[in-house]
């Protein structure tokens, strides 16, 4: 009997340094490790990386909780008050949404309290949060983002997290080029 081939997917979690010591988590799902690992060991050696030992970037990175919402549809005052009495560790506001952060234990709990007593988040998910972020340059931010871009080409890449911390003055000198 033939097996389907969806059981045959694995998840896995490459570590790698970017140019100018960047960290890198790099998430995966494929159905062949082999190629997945060729083919990340490439992008990374080919722009001034390099794929790292496991546990040699993820020291420097927490795993959070991640709930995202929409300001239009939630009311947001009322969220982030409830979700800090349960549990919040951080909440950060964008221009037309919202991000609650929890432990990974909490995650869960959290995530159910808030869609029963106010809305469905638009995202809930676990992701890398750097602890220390690495300020960078213009041409490092270049470097990093064409990593990341060629990255995202990859079928089998699902989520990429840095370190990197880049000023407004840097991101407005690259959005005008």
């Amino acid at each position: 009997m033939p097996k389907d081939s969806s059981e045959n997917y694995f998840e896995i979690r490459y570590e790698g340094f970017g140019n100018d010591g960047i960290s890198i988590i790099i998430e995966t799902l494929t159905d062949n490790k082999n190629r997945t690992a060729s083919e990340v060991r490439s992008i990374l050696t080919k722009n001034g990386g390099r794929l790292a030992e496991k546990g040699s970037v993820t020291f420097n990175f927490q795993q959070l909780g991640e709930l995202s919402f929409l300001n239009e549809r939630v009311n947001k005052e009322e969220i982030l008050f409830f979700a800090i009495e349960n549990g919040a560790e951080e909440v950060i506001e964008e221009k037309s949404s919202f991000r609650i952060f929890c432990k990974p234990d909490n995650f869960g709990t959290l995530r159910n309290k808030i869609e029963k007593n106010f809305a469905e988040p638009t995202t809930a998910k676990l992701v890398w949060s750097p602890i220390n972020r690495l300020n960078i340059d213009k041409n490092a931010a270049k470097k990093i983002f064409y990593i990341i871009e060629c990255l995202e080409e990859s079928d089998d890449v699902q989520n990429i997290y840095t370190n990197i911390n880049i000023s407004n003055d840097v991101l407005k000198q690259l959005s005008n080029e």
